[in-house]
């Protein structure tokens, strides 16, 4: 990530950046497993 967006940076890399960032967001909310009961309000 620090190759496409850190101090040395062009259009095509923050591009990759953002899809890598996408594709990320999209692992966590396909793996994360939150433990115990909602709170019911």
């Amino acid at each position: 990530m620090w190759e496409y967006c850190g101090m040395s940076r062009n259009a095509e890399g923050l591009k990759r950046a953002v899809q890598m960032i996408r594709e990320l967001r999209k692992e966590f909310w396909t793996n994360v497993r939150i433990p115990g009961k909602a709170r019911a309000r």
